[in-house]
């Protein structure tokens, strides 16, 4: 549950007490290499972005489903696809876009076993968080070591831009998340910063830096942010290192902490914000499975 005080909710979601709980969790990931997780939210039934990882030694790949009867519980992806991590979809195309540690290369496919391909070539040497912006057709991808954000044409897959993100030494450039307004947000997981990129602009700025709060340690050698999403006024995302969940105003930067009671975070790596539920997908060798925080 979330405790202690109230928290401001986010554009969409139905009032909220003083206290929000989590209502419930998936299984562990144990027997999968990569799950995507889709969840079907909305009225419409559109499908939002998140993403998670997991591995063992099965080697195998899969799609698998936390809401809708309509998609299968599994979808094995093309052999040679490496470190699955980043995922988006598009519901005008009814694809789903998933990224590839190992190579840098963006998978698509359908969710109706229509086979996944190889959608865009590798542009850097790794493909880390994704995000897409079906209003404006355009996929953000995070590039790691690389501190670059590159943005694609959503539905040829053509490289529009690539922008240099104000990155330090051991920054890893990890998640993306598209606001409302098409405000992009990126985490950094090596030092713990949060840039912002302007639609209207082809520069990133630094948006938040926690070495300059006494919030968490960002010093940890653990990772730091990763899995973050945003609505019309509020980021939240995840801080490993510490096993906690954050919330940045987004017009002042203030950030405070989420206080999550009745959850371990400390495997929390994706956040996939859904109608009133904030869903988080857990490393699920650190977890064992997902938790849907209202």
């Amino acid at each position: 549950r979330v405790g202690d005080g109230p928290l401001p909710r986010l554009a969409g979601a139905a009032p909220s007490d003083d206290t929000i709980p989590i209502v419930g969790r998936t299984p562990p990931f144990a027997a999968v290499m990569t799950l995507i997780v889709v969840v079907s939210c909305g009225s419409d039934g559109g499908m939002p972005t998140g993403r998670t990882s997991s591995s063992n030694e099965s080697g195998k790949s899969s799609t698998t489903s936390l809401a809708s009867p309509a998609v299968p519980a599994r979808i094995d992806l093309p052999e040679g696809v490496g470190g699955l991590e980043g995922i988006a979809v598009d519901p005008d195309t009814k694809r789903v876009l998933v990224s590839d540690t190992s190579t840098g290369a963006i998978w698509a496919g359908r969710l109706d076993n229509k086979p996944f391909e190889t959608f865009i070539e590798p542009e850097t040497t790794t493909a880390v968080g994704l995000a897409a912006d079906t209003q404006r057709r355009l996929l953000y991808v995070a590039t790691g070591p690389e501190g670059q954000l590159d943005v694609h044409n959503l539905d040829s897959g053509e490289l529009v831009e690539q922008i240099d993100l104000p990155v330090v030494a051991n920054s890893f450039v990890n998640d993306v998340a598209v606001a409302p307004d098409g405000t992009v947000y990126v985490t950094d997981s090596g030092v713990g910063r949060l840039f912002v990129h302007l639609p209207e602009t082809a520069t990133a700025k630094l948006f938040l830096d926690l070495a300059t709060t006494n919030l968490v340690d960002a010093s940890a050698p653990q990772l730091q942010l990763n899995g973050v999403v945003a609505d019309d006024s509020t980021v939240l995302v995840n801080h490993m290192a510490s096993a906690s969940l954050l919330r940045v105003d987004r017009e002042t930067a203030e950030v405070s902490v989420v206080d999550v009671q009745g959850a371990d975070s400390a495997g929390r790596d994706g956040l996939l914000l859904c109608d009133d539920l904030l869903y988080g997908a857990e490393v699920g060798a650190l977890n064992g499975g997902n938790e849907a925080i209202r």
